[in-house]
């Protein structure tokens, strides 16, 4: 029993879409935190609970870079992927256009 594949670049190039969409929101994370944090601190002056929320916004904005990164990564391989199927898609129907072309004789 074989295995069948059925690729559609279009659902690939969907899915890397979304990863850009998903890597914008990543990126977008921070910032509220960030200023959260600066309130937190600036409520809470003379207390480790300021800086503390300092320090996490800062680790969240590394990890959401890295997210962010990752997500780009993702769609460029989707996006890679998509064109050789579609390259290979073409390729093929190039190599049936050939024979069609021989069978009828011109």
């Amino acid at each position: 029993m074989g295995f069948r594949v059925q690729v559609e670049s279009g659902q690939l190039r969907s899915g890397a879409g979304k990863m850009r969409s998903f890597a914008s929101d990543a990126s977008r994370i921070p910032d509220a935190v960030e200023r959260d944090a600066r309130s937190a601190d600036s409520a809470n002056r003379g207390f480790m609970t300021g800086e503390a929320c300092e320090a996490l916004a800062e680790d969240l904005k590394a990890d959401m870079k890295e997210l962010n990164e990752h997500l780009k990564d993702t769609a460029k391989g989707l996006e890679d992927a998509a064109q050789d199927w579609d390259d290979a898609d073409e390729q093929m129907a190039s190599g049936f256009d050939e024979i069609a072309t021989r069978l009828r004789g011109a």
